[in-house]
């Protein structure tokens, strides 16, 4: 039953067949030929995919991504983030990589933190001597903390499927974020000094400059504070907080910073609303796929099977992240999230590892795959937005690729970067 299942899934992919499609029709044709007759299975399990309430949030905070593009927070971000590091060398990437994690913080999309950021960032970095390439990879990198950083649209995912706290995920994804976002301006810094990249020629700032940037970025730099610092001192939960992010949007760019009009507010809506359809279709149709999974022990013979191989939780772990960047170069996030947590987290359970710590190594291999060939997502767009072809950039994305998978080597053999800040606030793991 599982081969039949896996054998249809496979072949209908690689023919091109949406993810969401060849999953349900591999679970549904398994299903009727060994013996579930009714539909009405498939169309059961669709609904109850979906009914939790923490996927709500998943529509919000891409409605809450598309808002600070239009709204002109994202420029703000970065003028608030020149403000501070945009005059020594290589300040225009670090600039580059310091908004992208501001902008995580908010978005939860990884091509959204790319498409927002990117259009002001790839371009000015160019104008000033920056090779097209590294700054087309750099932002394409960098837009990958938008799935790492909390809010997070596949840690909602992934804490709805794995039956986490998305709370604790959103907390344990701070650290390692920082940590990645550190690794890549000191590159962007190295990459500056080999290559002679100065600051931009500019005046520098009078007081009374500082102050208006200052207070003009302030608005946008205080709405990731006030989402997670609600979520963890408990004023609301992440869900709630996706809505807050949403209202909070838009009164910004409507009321403040009246960049947004009511014709831009009814675009938005409509074009968040298909994107997060896609990705709550795979969500819908993905639990017939898993529920036949689960009822066939794959989980409990996988467990087994590793146990034969691995004597600690550090080997096997090593082995899922080449395997899970792999197939990130192959599959989207929200996909890869779907089909692998249900497998993934029994058998990781046997080898004492929390669910919690899987989630975040596992969100942040396949997010890798979001600046790899084939799929590179992130880096398609910056390519777009740079109006150059993807393989020039390819050759940086790599390295920055290799500098990821060393911090996530070090998470294997230190799990306290993982776990630390949710330890510190009393979360359970």
């Amino acid at each position: 039953m599982v081969i039949m299942l896996l054998a249809l899934f496979l072949v209908t992919m690689f023919l091109g067949t949406p993810i969401a499609f060849s999953m349900s029709f591999a679970s549904i044709v398994t299903n009727l030929t060994h013996g579930a007759s009714s539909l009405m299975l498939t169309a059961q399990q669709c609904y109850d995919s979906t009914s939790n309430l923490s996927l709500l949030a998943v529509p919000f905070f891409m409605l809450a991504g598309s808002i600070m593009n239009m709204g002109g927070i994202s420029r703000r971000l970065i003028n608030f983030c020149r403000l501070f590091v945009g005059r020594i060398r290589g300040g225009l990437a670090i600039v580059a990589v310091l908004a992208a994690m501001i902008f995580a913080a908010i978005s939860g999309s990884g091509p959204a933190t790319v498409a927002a950021l990117g259009v002001f960032m790839i371009p000015a970095m160019v104008n000033d001597g920056y090779d097209v390439g590294f700054a087309g990879a750099l932002m394409g990198s960098a837009g990958g903390l938008g799935i790492i950083i909390p809010p997070s649209i596949p840690m909602v995912i992934y804490a709805t499927l794995a039956g986490c706290s998305v709370g604790t995920m959103f907390c344990a994804g701070i650290v390692p974020g920082i940590i990645l976002g550190l690794a890549m301006m000191i590159y962007a810094y190295i990459i500056a000094r080999r290559n002679g990249y100065k600051p931009a020629p500019v005046d520098a700032p009078t007081f009374k400059d500082k102050v208006k940037v200052f207070a003009d970025g302030l608005p946008a730099i205080a709405m990731p504070v006030i989402i997670l610092g609600g979520i963890y001192s408990g004023i609301f939960t992440p869900t709630q907080a996706s809505g807050i992010a949403v209202i909070y949007g838009l009164i910004l760019g409507v009321l403040v910073y009246r960049e947004i009009k009511l014709k831009d507010i009814v675009k938005m809506f409509i074009e968040s609303g298909i994107t997060a359809a896609s990705a709550m279709l795979i969500v819908s149709l993905a639990d017939g796929f898993n529920w036949i999974i689960t009822t066939n022990r794959v989980p409990k013979m996988l467990s087994d099977w590793f146990l034969g191989i691995f004597s600690s939780a550090a080997g096997i772990l090593l082995a899922l992240i080449v395997l899970l960047t792999i197939i990130g170069c192959f599959m989207s996030v929200n996909a890869a999230m779907i089909v692998l947590t249900p497998i993934l987290v029994p058998v990781m359970r046997s080898f004492n590892v929390s669910p919690i710590t899987l989630g975040i190594i596992m969100i942040i291999c396949v997010s890798l795959g979001m600046v790899t060939p084939p799929f590179g997502v992130n880096l398609f767009v910056a390519a777009g937005i740079a109006k150059v072809p993807f393989d020039c950039m390819t050759k940086h994305a790599f390295i920055l690729v290799g500098l990821c998978l060393a911090v996530l080597i070090a998470m294997v053999f230190i799990p306290g970067i993982i776990t630390f800040l949710p330890s510190l606030l009393g979360m359970s793991l």
